[in-house]
């Protein structure tokens, strides 16, 4: 599946400052607290923060953070993700820029 232009910006404007700890920021997306981030529930933090995501953006958003397709991440996932784009595959980063711009 390719990958929107957009949804990277996007991504990066939700996850804030790179002051904040990943699971703070995870715990933000969480707003149930079951330990899994939802498309709805990934939507709704996107609106508090002021950022439009269509529907698209967050199917690849979620194609990029559900390594394991369940259809919601969890905090393992999302620090994975951190690490690739930290450490490992910037590929990740670049394609969820590109969903978000």
């Amino acid at each position: 599946m390719g990958v929107g232009v957009g949804a990277t910006a996007r991504l990066e404007a939700l996850l804030g400052s790179a002051e904040a700890p990943a699971v703070d920021t995870f715990g933000a997306f969480d707003q149930d607290g079951n330990g899994v981030v939802t498309p709805d529930e990934l939507r709704a933090y996107a609106e508090v923060r002021g950022v439009e995501l269509t529907e698209e953006q967050i199917r690849e958003i979620f194609a990029l953070l559900d390594d394991n397709r369940s259809g919601a991440f969890d905090l393992v996932e999302y620090l994975a993700y951190l690490n690739d784009v930290v450490y490992g595959s910037l590929t990740k980063k670049t394609e969820i820029a590109l969903l978000v711009d």
